[in-house]
């Protein structure tokens, strides 16, 4: 049993679930999960260009989805997704990145990233950290320029 669990692409909703096995885990080996930090990676592109932020998650999410093997995808249907991860799955295969990206849905946005303007951004953040998260690790969506990064993370901090 290590130190803590690093997941990514983890809906704050579903945590439940997962700590499950954690405190299965951590019951094996005598300890307390308690003592497990629970620190996802969380996709994070907050912006007062709320559009282009969220369209930068969408791109990352369908690469993922799309792109990387099952894994990804496996995990993301089993939040609810099945539907959308057919389409980006399928418009992937076709080639057509950016149809896989629109398919990418408020819905998904909203369960498994941090995206939008900045007061929103911090509202998701505090999501996280109301189920459970005890070290949210912040990443960016990839094709974030510098100034989007900076503003995420200023946006971020408040």
């Amino acid at each position: 049993m290590a130190d803590g669990w690093l997941p990514i692409y983890l809906a704050a909703s579903h945590l439940p679930e997962f700590q499950r096995d954690l405190e299965a885990g951590a019951t094996l080996v005598g300890r307390s999960v308690s003592a497990i930090d629970v620190a996802p990676y969380v996709l994070a592109c907050v912006s007062e260009e709320v559009e282009a932020a969220k369209d930068l998650v969408r791109a990352h999410l369908a690469y993922y989805i799309g792109g990387m093997g099952t894994f990804y995808a496996n995990l993301i249907a089993r939040y609810g997704f099945q539907d959308a991860v057919h389409r980006i799955r399928e418009a992937w295969g076709k080639g057509d990145r950016k149809a896989a990206a629109g398919q990418v849905t408020d819905a998904m946005l909203a369960s498994m990233a941090i995206c939008g303007s900045p007061r929103e951004g911090r509202e998701q953040l505090e999501r996280y950290r109301s189920a459970g998260v005890t070290l949210p690790i912040v990443s960016f969506a990839h094709g974030a320029s510098h100034t989007m990064i900076q503003q995420t993370l200023e946006g971020l901090a408040g």
